[in-house]
């Protein structure tokens, strides 16, 4: 396939060689003049103008910092939108807003271009190692033509159908995940570290009895089942007892635990309004609530 490649940072640059190697007419683009001449050096196919990767192809990836820069490269008389042929498929790897990534499928939309986001999941070791995972949407059509250009990427895809910037809003959503328990776990860390507990026996702990015991996936399991009314378990009046139990000790250590105590506040609007037997996943059921749905999933 010939194929436009947008974006050679550490990222983008092992993800193009992929490409090339695996044997499709590749023309990548960057744009620091020192960058594309440095991996011209090393034997990857970089052009020196936008259009000129563009030109003739059949699909362009981009794979860039932000909203700003897809746009840069899509808008303008040198961007995306005027070179690339009628029918290509525009492929969108970046992170970027929801919004943006339907913007994006609108704009090709309109010059009879197909767009299929496709945000990554990895760092740029992953991208190096072809480990890569990638979430994929958009026109049913558009992404079989380049599925097997994300197969190539990556080691395995995640299809959740409907419009492009679903994709865009799975990754979005994971990576806030991701934030909320990095958040976490430095937080609980710090805490036992003034209780004079090791960071390192408090991750053993961690993964002995909750991680390798699928403490988390057995509860995303169940709020996806839709268990955000299941009893037993562990209640809420118990969990809210031992959150507070925590807060009250990191005041007289003074270790702040700010996202427990968001927690806390959140597990006692549940018990306040009759939720205290509940099992644990019925605090995602107030997440669904707040944002307008049933409260199920």
């Amino acid at each position: 396939m010939k194929i436009a490649f947008i974006g050679l940072g550490n990222m983008g640059a092992p993800m193009a060689r992929h490409l090339q190697d695996a044997g499709h007419e590749l023309r990548a683009w960057t744009r620091s003049a020192e960058r594309r001449a440095e991996l011209r050096g090393a034997g990857l196919n970089v052009v020196d103008e936008l259009a000129a990767a563009a030109a003739g192809a059949e699909a362009a990836i981009s794979m860039l910092a932000d909203d700003a820069a897809e746009f840069a490269v899509s808008e303008g008389d040198g961007g995306l939108l005027r070179h690339l042929p009628r029918a290509a498929v525009r492929v969108s790897m970046s992170t970027i807003g929801v919004d943006a990534s339907r913007r994006l499928a609108g704009l090709h939309a309109a010059h009879g271009q197909g767009y299929v986001a496709a945000p990554v999941f990895g760092r740029p070791a992953a991208a190096a190692a072809r480990a890569l995972w990638i979430a994929a949407a958009g026109d049913d059509g558009a992404l079989a033509r380049v599925r097997p250009l994300l197969e190539t990427l990556g080691r395995g895809l995640s299809l959740p159908g409907g419009p492009a910037e679903t994709a865009h809003a799975l990754k979005l959503g994971a990576n806030a995940l991701g934030a909320i328990i990095t958040e976490g776990l430095g937080e609980v860390f710090a805490f036992g570290a003034k209780a004079g507990v090791a960071p390192a026996a408090f991750l053993e702990l961690l993964d002995q009895a909750m991680l390798q015991a699928g403490f988390v996936g057995n509860y995303a399991r169940m709020i996806v089942a839709g268990g955000t009314d299941s009893r037993g378990g562990f209640p809420l009046r118990l969990a809210l007892k031992d959150v507070g139990l925590a807060l009250d000790a990191a005041v007289g250590l003074r270790a702040p635990l700010p996202l427990a105590a968001a927690v806390r506040d959140r597990m006692l609007r549940a018990v306040a309004t009759g939720r205290g037997g509940h099992d644990l996943p019925a605090l995602a059921r107030l997440a669904f609530e707040d944002a307008g749905l049933d409260g199920r999933p």
